[in-house]
């Protein structure tokens, strides 16, 4: 009877052991798998923040010619005003800055600027999903995105409204942001991406709540979502600061 006991605790005891090397050997694959998995993320990530960059840059380009006009615009009436005031020999003539104030762009800018806080929503319904600036990703918090705006989630094919009048002044597509619609609000700027079916041109003035397109389901998140941006000149700002409170 011992010997049998023996036999047995024996047996237990190699069954024991192998069910250690095979549950040793399961979490060597897991971890591997884990860092493949790791590793593939960081490369999706960096990709992301690549593409948010190159929008960016696209942005900022599009908005440094968009206040080159605007100056060349202001400088060509300044300096007819200028004329017309030497040949009457009255008042000092303007400087750009007061030209510009004085401009309906300026103007735009001053109203677009006393809204805060009270600014339109650009969908009827949604939450915000992804906040402005590095946030962490949520598989990994060592791993950043660059949110230069905000992520709106929102019914399939929900209308896109532009958030305050303003003026189209570019619309481009860039990959993963699909279709970009750029609106000039005096000195400011909106971006609106994820677009489908856009329904406006350049060019086109448009009022606070006019739709500029629809909403498209993106692959990646796997529902209808629109991105906003908010500019100031070359500054990227928070949008979430200057819409209705919900």
């Amino acid at each position: 009877e011992t010997k049998l006991e023996k036999s047995n605790l024996l047996k237990n005891s190699q069954e024991e052991k192998a069910l250690l090397v095979q549950e040793k050997e399961g979490r060597g694959v897991l971890l591997s798998k884990m860092n493949t998995e790791l590793e593939q993320l960081k490369k999706d990530v960096a990709v992301k923040n690549k593409q948010i960059q190159n929008v960016n840059n696209k942005i900022r380009a599009v908005i440094q010619e968009e206040i080159r006009k605007q100056r060349d615009k202001a400088m060509a009436t300044l300096s007819e005003k200028s004329k017309k005031e030497k040949k009457a020999d009255s008042k000092k003539p303007y400087t750009l800055q007061e030209e510009i104030e004085n401009s309906p762009e300026g103007k735009l800018s001053t109203s677009f600027e006393a809204s805060k806080g009270s600014i339109n929503w650009p969908v009827a319904r949604g939450a915000v999903v992804g906040y402005f600036g590095k946030q962490p990703h949520p598989l990994d918090p060592d791993l950043f995105i660059d949110n230069s705006g905000i992520d709106i989630k929102t019914n399939d094919n929900a209308e896109v409204m532009c958030i305050y009048s303003g003026t189209v002044v570019r619309i481009f597509d860039m990959p993963s942001y699909q279709t970009c619609v750029l609106v000039k609000h005096g000195n400011y700027f909106t971006v609106y991406s994820h677009l489908k079916n856009v329904q406006v041109s350049v060019n086109q003035s448009v009022g606070a709540k006019e739709v500029l397109g629809r909403a498209s389901k993106t692959e990646e998140h796997g529902f209808s979502l629109v991105n906003l941006q908010l500019w100031y000149y070359q500054d990227k700002l928070n949008p979430l600061s200057w819409l209705k409170a919900r």
